[in-house]
């Protein structure tokens, strides 16, 4: 470990809150108390392993005084274990997933266009092959312009017709 000198005030500071003589501050870090007196007189104070011992005795009492300490000793409260490391930020909320493709309509078969045959001739009562000229003509012209089907029969369905109000009988 480096030999870093820890300013005296803070040790005398944690001695005072932790009610240590100087024989006592001499014991619980393992100096003579002779030491303890050198670093009064001269203002000198115990290396960085002294620091990060009154660290963990202050921190119960006083967390301020207990970080300062732990920063002179080269290190912090947290990595003392003497409080739980902050929690990592949450992680970023994932990108929202794009809507799924439908799968593409099947293509066409013969009883599909006949099935539409029928339906249009009997719509209009005439027969397939009077109505097909017509239809072949709404479905060129809907391709043409880039429309869906669904969204088309959707606008070209009559309205329904509005729930009546039952007549009341005269009374």
């Amino acid at each position: 470990m480096p030999f870093i000198i820890v300013p005296t005030p803070l040790v005398m500071q944690a001695a005072r809150l932790l009610n240590f003589t100087n024989q006592a501050l001499a014991d619980h870090l393992g100096v003579s108390r002779r030491t303890v007196q050198r670093w009064l007189v001269s203002g000198t104070g115990p290396q960085m392993q002294h620091a990060v011992k009154l660290a963990c005795t202050v921190y119960p009492r006083h967390e301020a005084l207990a970080r300062e300490l732990a920063i002179h000793g080269g290190t912090t409260v947290e990595a003392l274990g003497l409080v739980p490391p902050r929690p990592p930020p949450p992680p970023a909320a994932p990108a929202p997933r794009a809507a799924p493709v439908p799968p593409p309509a099947p293509a066409a078969r013969s009883e599909h266009a006949e099935a539409v045959l029928c339906a249009a001739a009997n719509a209009m009562d005439v027969s397939p092959a009077r109505i097909a000229p017509a239809v072949v003509a709404a479905f060129k012209r809907a391709l043409a312009l880039g429309v869906d089907v669904p969204s088309l029969v959707a606008l070209l369905e009559p309205p329904k017709p509005a729930a009546s109000p039952q007549a009341r009988p005269a009374g």
